[in-house]
């Protein structure tokens, strides 16, 4: 049910409707945490100053001839805290889930590790592990 009012709570908007149609990993997290837009914003915006004062202290006066560089580093920020954060957030289980092998196991984890239900603290550690993977991969 909380499912359900996410999604109506986000199809109110029309640039949040226009991510979800547009990707179904967004829609997905979105569906689950309806602050996901936002903390992805922050997260881009806190790399994004750190990243450039350092850049500023690092490069000095050279700042403007090696603008293309800081330009690299900002779009290499930008990514990695992108890819981060959706890896990290958990995602509403739409698909069908899969019936065997490792597919079938990991459909019975949590999707994140405070995730309510009855899920057994052997069940609650594998899906920190997975989570910790990958973040690792990250």
């Amino acid at each position: 049910l909380d499912a359900l009012q996410n999604w109506l709570v986000a199809q109110r908007s029309p640039i949040m409707r226009r991510f979800m149609e547009t990707s179904t990993m967004i829609r997905d997290r979105l569906i689950m945490n309806p602050a996901f837009m936002r903390t992805l914003g922050i997260e881009i915006g806190v790399g994004l100053g750190a990243t450039l004062v350092a850049q500023l202290q690092q490069r000095g006066d050279k700042f403007k001839e090696q603008l293309d560089f800081v330009c690299a580093d900002l779009s290499i920020v930008i990514a990695a805290n992108i890819a981060l954060v959706t890896a990290l957030s958990p995602a509403a289980p739409i698909a069908a889930p899969a019936t065997a092998g490792i597919g079938a196991a990991l459909a019975k984890l949590p999707a994140f590790v405070a995730q309510s239900g009855s899920y057994t603290p052997a069940q609650r550690f594998a899906c920190g592990m997975l989570k910790g993977a990958q973040f690792a991969v990250l």
